[in-house]
């Protein structure tokens, strides 16, 4: 009970915090600048557009059947599961995040390069 009402107090009293707190010390900015660069890489990496546009592909490579669209679409999702589960959640404590994250980021600037020469 203790610790709850502790918790209770500590977020009360983060509630009081002023924007101009926050951004007083580089380093609490450093942060902010680096939480917002995630966001807005996580937008641009692609996946919502592969998502949202594979049946216009799709249809574009001659599979118009909505059944095999729905099973590409799902097996695609699986995939991405299996992927991130093996690749992603287990790597984490071997590894590192920082080391995983800048990895994934070298890649995708590879992937994004390349394809941006053959256009």
């Amino acid at each position: 009970m203790l610790q709850i009402q502790e918790a209770l107090r500590a977020e009360a009293a983060s509630e009081q915090t002023k924007i101009r707190q926050v951004l007083k010390y580089p380093a609490t900015r450093r942060r902010l600048l680096i939480a917002a660069t995630l966001g807005i890489a996580a937008q641009w990496s692609g996946n919502a557009v592969v998502s949202y546009y594979l049946t216009l592909v799709l249809d574009g490579v001659g599979i118009t059947n909505p059944t095999h669209q729905s099973l590409i679409n799902g097996g695609l999702q699986i995939f991405n599961l299996f992927a991130t589960v093996s690749c992603g959640a287990m790597l984490v404590d071997k590894l590192g995040r920082r080391f995983l994250f800048l990895w994934s980021a070298m890649g995708m600037a590879i992937a994004s390069s390349v394809s941006s020469r053959s256009h």
